[in-house]
Formats: C-alpha cells, sequence, structure tokens
C-alpha cells in the first residue's frame, strides 16, 4: 500500500549522506552546500542556516515530511541551536482535525498562507494557535518577528509556498517508516483506536496523493536524514 510513491529521484548515495541538495536549489545555495554530500552533519546543517542570516536580515527555513518523519523534531532542534527564532507549525493551522479529504483538506491554507506573507513582508507575528485536544482555536501569538522563522509541517512543499521560503528541507524518509513511527508516538501518547486508524484510512493515503502531485524531494533544496 505504501510502495506507490516512486523515489527515483533520489541519488543512489542517500543510504550514505543525511541530506544533499537537489539541482532546483540557487547556485548559491548550491555553492555553500558542498559540504551536504558527504555525511552531513547537525552542526554543518546549523553553519549553512547561520550563513544564509549572515546575508539576510530574515530567513525563513521550511522543514517538511510525511506524517511521522520526525518534522517537530528536527525543528525543536533548529530552535534550540538557533535561539532567535520562532517555530510556526502547520498544525496550529488545523480546522478539521480527521483532515478532510483530498492532500490538502483539513488545514486553513488561507490563513497560514497570509501568516508566511506577512513574515515575507517583515511584519510582526500573529497568529491564532489551534488546540487538537478542545479543537477549536485557542490563544493568540503575537510578537515581534525574529531573525529566524522555522515553518514546519506536512505538505509544506507545495507549489504556491515555496516563494516564501529561503531554505526547504524534506525529511527523507519512507512513508512507511515514517507512518510507523507516527502510529506508535501517537499510541505511546494514549490515543484510542479510532485514532490509530485514521493513519491507515485517511493520513497515509493523504500523504502518498501528496507526494505523486508534488514530489517534494524532488524539489527540496536538502534531503535530510538524521
Amino acid at each position: 500500500r505504501y510502495h506507490e510513491i516512486a523515489h527515483s529521484s533520489r541519488l543512489s548515495s542517500v543510504g550514505q549522506s543525511n541530506c544533499f541538495v537537489n539541482s532546483r536549489s540557487s547556485v548559491r545555495i548550491r555553492e555553500a552546500a558542498h559540504s551536504f554530500m558527504n555525511h552531513i552533519t547537525f552542526p554543518k546543517l546549523v553553519d549553512q542556516i547561520q550563513r544564509l542570516l549572515a546575508e539576510k536580515p530574515k530567513v525563513v527555513l521550511a522543514i517538511s515530511g510525511f506524517g511521522g518523519a520526525g518534522k517537530s523534531m528536527l525543528a525543536d532542534k533548529v530552535a534550540r541551536a538557533l535561539s532567535d527564532s520562532h517555530v510556526l507549525r502547520l498544525d496550529d493551522f488545523i480546522i478539521d482535525r480527521l483532515q478532510g479529504p483530498g492532500w490538502s483538506g483539513g488545514y486553513d491554507w488561507r490563513r497560514f498562507e497570509s501568516v508566511l506573507r506577512d513574515i515575507r513582508a517583515g511584519k510582526d507575528l500573529r497568529y491564532q494557535r489551534y488546540d487538537w485536544e478542545k479543537d477549536a482555536l485557542a490563544e493568540w501569538t503575537d510578537e515581534a518577528l525574529p531573525p529566524l522563522v522555522i515553518v514546519e509541517g506536512i505538505r509544506l512543499l507545495q507549489t504556491k509556498l515555496m516563494r516564501y521560503f529561503d531554505l526547504t528541507i524534506w525529511i527523507d524518509r519512507p512513508i512507511e517508516e515514517a507512518a510507523e513511527r507516527g502510529i506508535a508516538r501517537d499510541r505511546k501518547a494514549g490515543a484510542d483506536q479510532q485514532h490509530l486508524g485514521e493513519w491507515t484510512k485517511t493520513w497515509i493515503p493523504q500523504d502518498v496523493e501528496y507526494a505523486k502531485l508534488f514530489k517534494p524531494q524532488s524539489i527540496a533544496d536538502i534531503l535530510y536524514r538524521d
């Protein structure tokens, strides 16, 4: 069921490297990222982000991957390393916990893109967070825009959103492995069987559909695997 996704765009050396830069990247990023080609480490990833911060007053980093791939973990790790930052989570823009039909279902993409547009315009961060437990919008985030905004979430790497990001990372974890991790995580957190069943019923098929449409591993600047 999970093996519908073609992985032909991956380099043969992916098993030996944590991440690599795709040809879509700008010349500047390609040149700066040669060190990624062999055995990249997390400190070198941070170094690449710092180089971008030295060139630009504001940097927007996008981290995406299949459900369960480890997006939040990587985003939080980057935020700890570069403390003058803010993590913007796509899950704060949920409008349907079951995510609705189609690859884009469940998220308020219009509201999410309006926040990205404000970030690109240099405006302060202002948005209302979604509370999963209450299934409702909760408190507002209202703070000054930091030098680094880390955007994390599934299905971020899509044509209309790429213009808002300065550097994009796709966590290169196969969908079956990512799903197993996500199910194990949710089960450990006490999720009931109805919730766990949504993985195979809804969320995995949505990821499959998305990957077929956008081929995110081909359009990301960097493919990363911890």
